[in-house]
């Protein structure tokens, strides 16, 4: 096991040995060393290597029992009511949908949760699918928001027995994944000609990263094992045959997500109920301040991209 040097106050490791990128190979110095701040379910160091050549940022170190990592609140089941207010506030999500491919497309969502999404693309007009890991959530998605759904952890042999889609969507996901390349060829053989691939997934080249470092909460080591840079997901995509549509890390869900990072950097470090709600405001408020610089093209905390498969 490689143990880089002791961190920096901010957690990052400025001198380490490294790993192999998994992403091209390249020789990889230790640059973060973070422990579970979101959940504080282990107080375990884990090290996140980036790539010099690439730029991809990942986990060298998973834990064998990651799913002990996905504590049982991790997943909720609201009731259908509530799923509709959240809907109205995300609908952001489906308009990226709406904008690329016209219902009644089928399109499968990978790690559907609790359904947000999944609701929002059935009540538009999609004939949705959801491939979900958690048995709860697929019980739920099936019986409270009406989507189809398959229980599993393997997206990609799930897709492979699907009929065609022509749209795939994955809403911070990818970075969970162990294997993303797999998912990806999987997606790319699945989406029919012309169909589009939605991805969002954290800007490991952000301004909340390169300020907060370990502490940035998008990092939520050790959950997310590879966070990867929009250019390096953009040339993924290509070889294998999709054209790029779009890519923003300055939309409706980017600063949603990038108000939500300094809010949960406070509350990470003063837990407790009634602290919450101070130190909410205080997290927006700082957001604020900094939003000028943070919503500037290739600052976001968290991307959107939009692909396109090219018809042969």
């Amino acid at each position: 096991m490689i143990v880089g040097p002791a961190p920096t106050p901010d957690g990052m490791a400025h001198s380490s040995p490294g790993r192999a990128c998994p992403a091209c190979g390249t020789l990889s110095p230790i640059a973060i060393v973070a422990k579970d701040v979101n959940r504080a379910i282990s107080n375990h160091e884990f090290h996140y290597a980036r790539c010099p050549a690439c730029g991809l940022l990942f986990l060298t170190d998973p834990p064998e029992n990651l799913s002990a990592f996905y504590a049982d609140d991790y997943y909720q089941t609201p009731t259908a009511e509530r799923i509709a207010y959240v809907a109205r506030r995300e609908h952001y999500q489906v308009e990226v949908l709406l904008r690329n491919i016209a219902p009644p497309a089928r399109v499968v969502e990978i790690g559907a949760a609790w359904g947000v999404f999944a609701w929002q693309a059935k009540h538009s007009g999609y004939d949705v699918h959801a491939i979900e890991m958690d048995s709860r959530c697929c019980h739920h998605l099936k019986g409270v928001v009406g989507v189809s759904a398959t229980c599993s952890d393997r997206p990609d042999q799930v897709l492979a027995d699907l009929p065609p889609s022509g749209a795939i969507v994955m809403w911070q996901v990818l970075e969970h994944l162990t294997d993303p390349a797999s998912v990806l060829d999987a997606s790319v053989s699945n989406l029919a000609p012309g169909g589009v691939l939605v991805i969002a997934t954290p800007n490991p080249e952000s301004m909340g990263m390169r300020l907060m470092g370990a502490r940035w909460p998008h990092l939520d080591a050790p959950r997310h094992l590879m966070l990867i840079p929009p250019a390096l997901l953009g040339r993924w995509c290509l070889e294998r045959g999709l054209e790029q549509v779009s890519i923003d890390d300055t939309d409706v869900g980017a600063r949603r997500w990038n108000r939500f990072a300094w809010q949960r950097m406070l509350l990470n470090r003063v837990r407790g109920r009634a602290a919450s709600l101070p130190l909410r405001v205080a997290g927006a408020a700082l957001s604020a301040a900094v939003s000028p610089w943070e919503t500037k093209p290739g600052r976001g905390s968290s991307y959107t991209a939009v692909f396109r498969k090219i018809p042969t």
